[in-house]
């Protein structure tokens, strides 16, 4: 057995190419591969509580404020870590919820997968 790791996303469309997956699974897969951290600033406290929850729900997360724990109000800053493929699933959850900023967000984040796919 040998283990290597991928670093690039060339190496990661080589490597699906090479254990001939599917076409059709070949976005999804890549999705998952593409890790990312958002730093995202200007979102309020009650949106950023609720984009954790979606976040956790899709096995994302997001790294939230002591002090929005402690009811903070107002907009503060938070870390968005997942995968495209968990950011795309959370999209319709944040559309739903009443906090303009998470659908700014939303908007947002699907112009990018937009460009990711396209590109």
């Amino acid at each position: 057995m040998k283990l290597t790791k991928l670093s690039s996303q060339a190496e990661v469309v080589a490597a699906l190419n090479t254990i001939r997956v599917a076409d059709e699974v070949k976005g999804r897969l890549l999705l998952k591969s593409q890790y990312v951290n958002l730093y995202i600033e200007g979102i309020t406290a009650a949106a950023a509580i609720v984009l954790k929850q979606i976040a956790l729900s899709e096995g994302a997360d997001v790294a939230i404020p002591m002090n929005v724990i402690e009811g903070c109000k107002g907009e503060v800053t938070v870390l968005l870590m997942a995968n495209w493929r968990e950011i795309e699933r959370m999209l319709p959850r944040m559309r739903e919820q009443p906090f303009k900023s998470l659908h700014r967000l939303a908007d947002e984040l699907e112009a990018e997968l937009t460009r990711l796919r396209a590109g």
